[in-house]
């Protein structure tokens, strides 16, 4: 149920961002009508959607679907020089990672195109965490973006939206 409800969460944030981006939107429909000439969207075909993956990393980083995780330290530990005791719990922010201006560059804003290749080449390693990361990342991260690009680009051939 997890991959499923997360999925819906990050497609309704990414509508909300694209009814206020009527560009992104427009960008969207021509990489779509390249693509796939007005067919649906097939697995062999997801790989050339770049702008709509990029689309949907930026939605991610704006609003993940999990914010926010914890962790128990199994050990002692410190980090910057904080000490962490065993049996405490460790919050990791995503939310806040995402929109940190140390990180980002206009971290506020919506920008599809701080993901394209080019310019995730200079993102701060574990700077984008939409699926956690290290040996707990997702099983899932994979075929979540898949679902995502098959329904954004079923969605947009077929509706417009104010």
């Amino acid at each position: 149920m997890a991959g499923h409800e997360t999925t819906a969460n990050a497609l309704s944030w990414m509508w909300y961002l694209l009814s206020q981006h009527p560009e992104v939107v427009a960008k969207a429909r021509t990489e779509i009508d390249q693509v796939l000439g007005g067919r649906k969207p097939t697995f062999e075909e997801l790989p050339q959607l770049e702008y709509l993956t990029q689309i949907i990393e930026e939605s991610m980083r704006l609003y993940p679907p999990a914010w926010i995780t914890d962790r128990i330290a199994v050990e002692d530990d410190y980090f910057e020089g904080i000490h962490i005791p065993k049996g405490v719990v460790v919050i990791a922010y995503f939310y806040g990672v995402h929109r940190s201006d140390r990180l980002w560059t206009d971290p506020h804003s919506f920008d599809p195109d701080r993901f394209s290749k080019v310019n995730k080449k200079s993102h701060t390693p574990y700077s984008y965490l939409p699926f956690g990361g290290g040996p707990r990342l997702c099983i899932g991260n994979s075929f979540a973006i898949m679902e995502m690009q098959l329904v954004l680009a079923a969605m947009l051939q077929r509706y417009d939206f104010p």
